[in-house]
């Protein structure tokens, strides 16, 4: 087993290296026509973030202003906050990891604008369930796939964004693309996103460290002392986000062939995290851990294990070297309507894969 398995990758290799400076603008048209060719999504839009572009595709879908929007209680709350500022998120108790069916079909009704399928830690939800719902009510259905590139799903929703943030299944420095069945969708996206400016100094500058951390951190993250270094910074703050000049930086030529190498690989590092998952959790599952499988369609994004003591149980593993990270997705909403979901927050660890 390697000496430090990190939550982000650092493949940032020399041949990577000498591709970086040959970027060009045309990087940026190139990496969405072969996005569109990887997904099988007919219309790809790149955008700063997968957050930015699931706000903006709401908008372009024409979902109504301060409409309800479903989504499942255990989630990310940054993307929730920006939600907040235009429409009535209603969390949704889970069902595994994602919003029980069920739970959807007594939300939903004459006030709701969208649904959004959360795709969470690389297992699809089950989508088609919830498109029998959001074609039976006549709401959009939107998947939010940032933990999820590569994942089969049983049906479609009507736009997707993926991410590639440097924690992400296609880790990069950060962005995110917006996947769409309709052109004049995407088309709309596109038009909004001339809105987004400055800050990308700032996402190399963050996507560089992550990968000098990925490669050479394990010595120091191994440290209690780090403890609060690696929480503060490498995991998003569960209370009021904090507005980082990353976030709503547009996705440059460096960033989009850096992703555009990456995108090559991705099928052949898909099966190996696969393989990985199951090696892994066979591995905690003969210590008598609590190992939750794989589901059908998934990407192996880490294996889920739960915890009595998740927090404690992060720290302990770091020492072993493997980042595991506790509270990537978090509970929004009343813990006594979605109690699933707050248990899930105070129990589950991602532990990451070598591949």
């Amino acid at each position: 087993m390697p000496e430090w398995i990190p939550r982000a990758r650092g493949e940032l290799s020399s041949s990577e290296l000498r591709e970086l400076a040959r970027a060009n603008e045309d990087d940026v048209f190139s990496l969405e026509g072969e996005l569109a060719s990887a997904t099988g999504w007919p219309h790809v839009v790149l955008v700063p973030s997968a957050r930015v572009g699931l706000v903006e595709v709401m908008h372009a879908l024409h979902v109504p202003t301060g409409s309800e929007v479903l989504t499942s209680a255990l989630n990310f709350p940054p993307l929730i906050e920006r939600m907040r500022a235009h429409w009535r998120p209603v969390p949704v108790d889970v069902d595994g990891t994602s919003a029980c069916v069920e739970g959807l079909a007594r939300a939903l009704g004459p006030g709701a604008g969208a649904l959004i399928a959360t795709h969470a830690f690389g297992r699809p939800a089950p989508m088609a369930a919830y498109r029998q719902l959001a074609d039976r009510h006549g709401v959009p259905l939107i998947e939010d796939a940032a933990q999820a590139l590569g994942a089969k799903t049983e049906a479609r929703g009507d736009a997707a964004v993926i991410s590639f943030g440097p924690t992400k299944p296609l880790a990069a420095w950060g962005g995110g693309a917006v996947l769409c069945r309709e052109r004049a969708v995407a088309d709309r996206v596109r038009a909004r996103g001339r809105r987004y400016g400055g800050g990308r100094a700032s996402r190399i500058a963050r996507g560089l460290a992550f990968e000098l951390v990925s490669r050479f951190g394990g010595p120091v993250a191994k440290r209690a002392s780090a403890d609060e270094l690696v929480e503060r910074w490498l995991t998003d703050p569960a209370g009021e986000p904090r507005r980082r000049p990353w976030q709503d930086a547009p996705m440059g030529a460096l960033e989009a062939r850096l992703v555009r190498m990456r995108l090559a690989g991705l099928g052949r590092r898909t099966e190996a995290r696969r393989s990985q998952h199951r090696s892994v959790s066979a591995e905690l599952a003969s210590r008598g851990l609590d190992v939750w499988p794989d589901v059908a369609g998934g990407i192996g994004f880490g294996v889920l294990m739960s915890s009595d003591d998740a927090p404690a149980d992060a720290r302990a593993l770091r020492r072993r070297g493997i980042d595991a990270p506790h509270g990537e997705l978090r509970l929004i909403g009343d813990p006594r309507v979605s109690p699933k979901a707050a248990r899930l927050e105070r129990t589950l660890l991602r532990v990451p894969v070598a591949w």
